[in-house]
């Protein structure tokens, strides 16, 4: 048997604040049997269930990372035929 890793989550956060900060984002891959997914998740205090809020100086590092996550996603259904 073959084994393969992925990284599943990634955290975009300003540089000198913590993977919780306020200003963070979590990008993460899901997978709820239908195939995989992501989720982005704000720590914003502030944030409302379904929404995220972006500035423009965060926006190109999430923008990076969400394509990041989707070539993993990719790769992750290819390996496993969960979409053509």
């Amino acid at each position: 048997m073959k084994i393969k890793s992925h990284p599943i989550a990634w955290i975009v956060r300003p540089e000198d604040g913590t993977i919780f900060d306020e200003q963070a984002f979590e990008v993460r891959i899901e997978d709820e049997g239908g195939g995989a997914f992501l989720e982005v998740k704000s720590y914003a205090d502030d944030a409302k269930a379904g929404e995220i809020g972006i500035d423009d100086d965060c926006w190109p590092a999430l923008k990076a990372t969400i394509e990041a996550a989707f070539k993993v996603v990719a790769e992750i259904d290819k390996d496993t035929g969960e979409k053509p």
